[in-house]
């Protein structure tokens, strides 16, 4: 999402979940969050927040971080893919040091 490509968790509760959406417009982010009563029925949107880079992707970044670093019990979460949290992390180190376009 951060290269501007889609991406959606969804996160069960059983038996309703919550799933949140990213999408990227130009340099704004979009995260929707939609309830529905299981993965297969139709969604009911609950929040959209609309924001950019350093308003909306990065605190979101830094709770994901911030969770993972945390000791979890595996039994009602499993172990974080470090690898895929690495992949996360350069995304992020990347998009911080490209510079914004200023569109006139």
């Amino acid at each position: 999402m951060i290269k501007g490509i889609e991406a959606e968790v969804w996160w069960h509760l059983e038996p309703e979940g919550y799933y949140f959406e990213f999408e990227k417009f130009s340099y704004d982010y979009t995260l929707n969050i939609s309830l529905a009563k299981s993965e297969n029925s139709d969604r009911k949107m609950v929040l959209k927040i609309k924001g950019s880079y350093e308003s909306l992707i990065l605190p979101i970044y830094g709770a994901i971080k911030k969770f993972t670093d945390q000791q979890q019990d595996s039994q009602n979460w499993p172990l974080t893919d470090k690898t895929e949290l690495g992949k996360l992390t350069e995304l992020v180190k990347e998009a911080k040091l490209r510079p914004i376009e200023v569109l006139s």
